[in-house]
């Protein structure tokens, strides 16, 4: 599955995890008392295409990647690094190819943080199109 190499690279990449320890970096949501900065990601489209032999051995992936941090500017450095990683990043390796990674979009994203007086939490989200070839 796409987005399991996607996470694999984050985790093997030392300016990420400089930053991001690998076990912050979580499908989907964050726990509210997550340690910061964090990264979660989320499959947000997932399309096989089919081959004209009927078989299918591509597919699109679009994942949503949020950097969280405590400050702006440290969710945008997170943010930073994971572009570094990713954008037009490809790989051959175990099983499977990223053909394509690219990043179409990174934004602000204050409508996921919830803020208090006790604590302020900074996203950026940034989304990813993969596509990749099934072994």
């Amino acid at each position: 599955m796409p987005h399991r190499k996607l996470v694999a690279k984050l985790k093997a990449t030392a300016a990420v995890t400089a930053l991001v320890p690998a076990a912050r970096i979580r499908p989907v949501r964050q726990a509210q008392s997550a340690s910061l900065p964090c990264i979660t990601y989320q499959v947000t489209s997932l399309v096989t295409e089919d081959g004209i032999d009927g078989t299918s051995h591509t597919q699109i992936a679009e994942i949503t990647l949020t950097c969280w941090a405590s400050t702006y500017d440290d969710a945008w450095d997170v943010a930073g690094v994971v572009h570094t990683a990713l954008h037009y990043w490809r790989d051959g390796n175990d099983g499977g190819e990223v053909m394509q990674c690219r990043c179409d979009v990174q934004a602000d994203a204050p409508e996921l943080v919830e803020e208090s007086a006790e604590m302020a939490i900074h996203a950026v989200t940034q989304n990813y199109t993969i596509e990749y070839r099934k072994a």
